[in-house]
């Protein structure tokens, strides 16, 4: 069975409300006691002041009761004695009952096995004594117990009853909340109404509404990545089933080899756009760097020599400068992609002959990351969109689909790093990342 916040409030509020109640009955008791003990103390105060000690008082003794002692035990029942001068009782409104004369003043004594409450007046004729056993007063506490209990009882489940209302009338809210949610349409994301919400659910309807915000702008970034990937595969498709039919309709051995020449480079050409492409959804899908740590340092060198190949293929020195050692926090996985891509970009823009170059220095505790190329640079205005998905250089004819240096901006940002494009002189362009919080430098 589910907990539920409901049950838990009713049940907690209502045992709290039964321990406060005994609690309530604790103290009533203990107040209860002192109050009834003063009382009947004065009274017997009271009782002994109006009876007269002396040879002179002498009252006629009442007949035996019996029981006697039971007669006491009602709580306005009093055992009367006098005394004189000598220490002889003369004077009993319960002459059965032996009580022995006592000090002066207020106190407790046990007789025939039964505590008793005495009050003893001394006088210069004689002793006023007013007697009452104990278990009167026990008595009259216990009556009132009993009626404090008996309403508390009574009032037990109106209360009970009115804390479900209460906790019912205050969830509401929250059931309100939660059926607007489940009513509404999945493509509806917009945010939650906050007016009249209680202060303290505010914060989870802001929590949801920012969760909307952010599958918003998911959905919204899915939907036009899909249409801009449905774009950019249908030129290079196309391109492969043309170049198939040349090549089916090829008659000699020398256009049968240029036909699959073209073919094989529009497969490949493919191939990157796909890879790319699924790259860039990942990134687009896992953000963040989940506590992984990668030796930025080694990365570098790996793609450098894995690119080296490619580098030569177009007849171009890729360098590999100062590389310092560094820890950074993030996986290995995506900051290769994110330096091969870098320096992908600059071989393929960058003519035969030319020259690219990384390095990888650590400056004041950040790991910065350089690739310098002598390609024809990108103008200034054009900067920003170049990191935009499929944006190419207008004028530009390396081949190419636009989506390197947006999978390069995806990763850098989930890394916090920050990028910077410069000139580089006589000619070229500097691609500058810098990532902080590394977390070693060697």
């Amino acid at each position: 069975m589910k907990p539920s916040l409901r049950n838990r409030l009713v049940v907690s509020l209502a045992l709290g409300l039964a321990f406060s109640a005994h609690a309530v009955l604790g103290l009533t008791l203990y107040v209860a006691r002192g109050e009834i003990d003063e009382l009947y103390n004065r009274n017997m105060e009271q009782v002994a002041a109006t009876v007269q000690a002396g040879p002179g008082t002498a009252r006629p003794q009442p007949p035996p009761r019996k029981p006697a002692l039971r007669a006491l035990d009602h709580e306005e029942t009093f055992l009367i004695q006098i005394w004189d001068r000598a220490g002889h009782r003369t004077y009993s409104n319960f002459p059965e009952v032996d009580f022995p004369l006592t000090s002066a003043g207020h106190g407790e004594r046990v007789y025939q096995n039964r505590p008793w409450r005495y009050y003893a007046r001394y006088e210069e004729d004689g002793v006023v004594q007013v007697v009452q056993p104990a278990q009167a007063r026990e008595d009259a506490i216990l009556e009132i117990l009993q009626q404090f209990g008996v309403t508390s009882l009574l009032q037990l489940p109106l209360l009970v009853g009115l804390i479900w209302l209460v906790v019912r009338y205050s969830l509401a809210p929250l059931r309100e909340v939660s059926q607007a949610i489940r009513t509404r349409d999945s493509h509806l994301l917009h945010p939650l109404s906050t007016d009249g919400l209680p202060v303290e659910l505010e914060p989870m309807v802001e929590a949801l509404n920012d969760l909307f915000i952010r599958l918003h702008e998911a959905l919204e970034a899915q939907k036009n990545f899909t249409a801009d990937a449905a774009h950019e595969l249908r030129t290079p498709l196309t391109a492969l089933q043309l170049q198939l039919d040349i090549l089916k309709r090829a008659k000699t051995r020398d256009q049968h080899r240029e036909a699959l020449a073209l073919l094989t480079e529009g497969i490949k050409r493919s191939t990157r756009v796909v890879q790319q492409l699924l790259s860039l959804a990942r990134q687009g899908v896992d953000t963040g760097t989940t506590g992984a740590e990668a030796e930025f340092g080694q990365v570098v060198r790996d793609v450098v020599e894995r690119l080296q190949p490619v580098a030569a293929a177009s007849s171009l020195s890729l360098e590999l400068g100062q590389v310092d050692d560094t820890r950074l926090p993030g996986r290995a996985t995506d900051l290769a992609v994110l330096v091969e891509n870098l320096i992908d970009n600059a071989i393929r823009y960058t003519p035969a002959g030319g020259r690219v170059r990384a390095q990888l220095l650590h400056q004041n505790g950040a790991a910065v990351l350089t690739v310098t190329d002598t390609g024809p640079g990108i103008p200034l205005n054009e900067r920003p969109k170049v990191f935009e998905r499929f944006y190419r250089v207008l004028g530009n004819t390396a081949m190419g689909s636009g989506l390197g240096l947006a999978i390069v901006k995806a990763i850098a940002e989930a890394h916090n790093a920050e990028i910077r494009l410069s000139d580089t002189a006589p000619q070229g362009l500097t691609a500058t990342l810098i990532f902080p919080g590394v977390l070693s430098h060697l």
